[in-house]
């Protein structure tokens, strides 16, 4: 069983660390096209769609979520996924 967990760790693990690196290969790719905030807000939209079947498959430890919690999941998502992504982005286009 512990080495079935490990596994799975190492494997998760190299899923998002190959995710990861394609975004910056698509990134490059298609900055030229797609206005960085747009191009931004596409890849985070589509994460939610891939993501939200694992909420309601887990819609219990979802509703046990805390008011305390939801706040600082909002913030998170202005703070670093809004700010910092579109800021790299926005950077990012005016090096290309």
């Amino acid at each position: 069983m512990r080495s079935s967990k490990r596994a799975r760790a190492i494997l998760t693990a190299l899923l998002v660390t190959f995710l990861w690196s394609t975004s910056w290969v698509l990134i490059k790719r298609y900055l030229d096209e797609i206005p960085s905030l747009i191009f931004a807000g596409l890849r985070y939209t589509l994460a939610a769609v891939v993501l939200v079947p694992g909420a309601v498959r887990h819609r219990r430890q979802v509703r046990d979520l805390t008011g305390r919690d939801w706040a600082a999941l909002v913030v998170l998502g202005l703070v670093y996924y809004t700010l910092t992504q579109g800021g790299q982005l926005i950077g990012r286009r005016n090096m290309l």
